[in-house]
């Protein structure tokens, strides 16, 4: 870091301390941490201010958006438009000498991350502060400096958003696909099968038009066994290397089991390795809001000492079934209707579905040939999104080292390299 261009992080940006409490405009965008997801450099989702009753910060476009709850989430975004937050987000604005882009470059850094993890105060519910981020000395080039690194990170910034759109839009063709497959199968020359041509070929059951070779079964029919693990508590953060974790249910996600989503388990003598989540497992939440309560998910490579918690189901099943078949039946609407009508719970934010429920659920069941044909058909499409998956995944490695080096300077951008950007 070039000791000439170190300045505390309070001389980039200030904190704007604008609150409002009875007086919102409940029609306004508010944000929420839940609205901003780690590493993305804008909010991913917006509330209203309505769905906010307490006091709420101010921002404005332009403003960026660091969450100083749990900071090692880190979650740190540019507001797009005026609106409210909630007050467990520091809004700062750029300074009058400093590239807003350049600010809100910095503010996503691996350094300041770091420091305000480092000062965080509470075990439970950790909380950083302006106060203990503004005196964080930092690498501020001057201003033509500043824009060109800025204009490199902007331009990975957008190759990541234009590969986010692009998997977006396979999730949507296979979403198509999923359907279709599910419902009119594959015959045996391989083609989809089609009721409005050949309505011969279909009958009426319970979940709908479905062809004539299929059953409706209930899930327990396909079960050998359902497994569960143990509850207990444990810090609220990630097992660290050579830790074990209990799985959150917020880990299991149709795109694949989200490792990183468990606490740590503290007592040794609460580890039980048959409880462990497996290669191949396919998991169902019995908990969670109406529309994830029964979310399932197939665990294709997790990693070692994650532990199935209570809420968090292993569905052990028969010979002769096509688990990722399965795996796809449970994502339809005909599945998810019967679980969210099994749903109980007196809470308006958390239901639960019990074992015997889960069990009574009905599925479609073809020959384990053609659920063959339809896994094959969906892995295919699965491929494509998972090269891009890969490419954005190379992206964000190459902005993460170059921003390591940009924004210490450790790599300087001379004049000549502005057209690179």
């Amino acid at each position: 870091m070039c000791s000439a261009q170190v300045r505390p992080l309070g001389d980039v940006v200030r904190l704007r301390t604008d609150k409002v409490v009875s007086k919102k405009n409940d029609q306004m965008p508010y944000l929420g941490l839940e609205h901003m997801a780690s590493g993305s450099p804008h909010p991913t989702r917006v509330g209203r201010a309505a769905d906010s009753v307490s006091t709420n910060s101010v921002f404005s476009e332009g403003d960026i958006l660091f969450g100083k709850l749990r900071p090692y989430l880190r979650k740190s975004a540019t507001a797009p438009f005026d609106g409210y937050c909630s007050t467990d987000i520091l809004v700062l604005a750029p300074k009058a000498d400093i590239v807003p882009s350049f600010a809100a470059h910095l503010l996503r850094s691996e350094l300041v991350f770091r420091e305000a993890t480092a000062t965080a105060i509470g075990t439970r519910m950790p909380r950083t502060s302006w106060s203990g981020l503004k005196d964080l000395h930092v690498f501020v080039p001057h201003r033509r400096e500043q824009r060109r690194i800025a204009d490199i990170l902007d331009t990975l910034d957008d190759a990541i958003r234009k590969t986010e759109e692009i998997i977006a839009k396979l999730q949507q063709v296979k979403q198509g696909l999923l359907y279709d497959l599910l419902t009119w199968g594959i015959d045996e020359n391989g083609e989809l099968r089609d009721p409005e041509r050949d309505p011969e070929q279909f009958k009426e059951t319970v979940l709908g038009r479905v062809p004539k070779e299929w059953r409706v079964v209930p899930l327990d029919e396909l079960l050998t066994r359902i497994e569960a693990g143990k509850s207990f508590s444990a810090p609220d953060y990630p097992a660290g290397q050579g830790e074990w974790g209990i799985l959150k249910v917020s880990a299991v996600r149709p795109e694949g089991l989200q490792a990183a989503e468990n606490k740590t388990v503290t007592d040794s003598s609460l580890i039980n390795p048959a409880y462990e989540v497996r290669p191949g497992d396919l998991l169902i939440t019995r908990a969670n809001t109406y529309e994830l309560v029964g979310m399932t998910c197939l665990a294709a490579d997790p990693p070692p000492r994650l532990l199935l918690s209570d809420k968090t189901l292993r569905l052990q099943l028969r010979e002769g079934m096509a688990k990722d078949f399965v795996f796809h039946a449970s994502r339809m609407g005909f599945v998810r209707r019967q679980i969210e009508t099994h749903a109980t719970g007196s809470s308006g934010s958390m239901k639960n579905i019990s074992q015997g429920a889960i069990r009574r659920l009905r599925f479609p069941l073809p020959s384990l040939v053609e659920q063959r044909k339809i896994t094959s058909v969906l892995a295919a499409q699965d491929r494509l999104a998972n090269r891009e998956r890969q490419n954005r995944a190379e992206l964000s490695m190459l902005k993460q080292g170059l921003m390591d080096d940009l924004l210490t300077g450790r790599v300087r951008v001379p004049e000549a390299e502005e057209a690179f950007a």
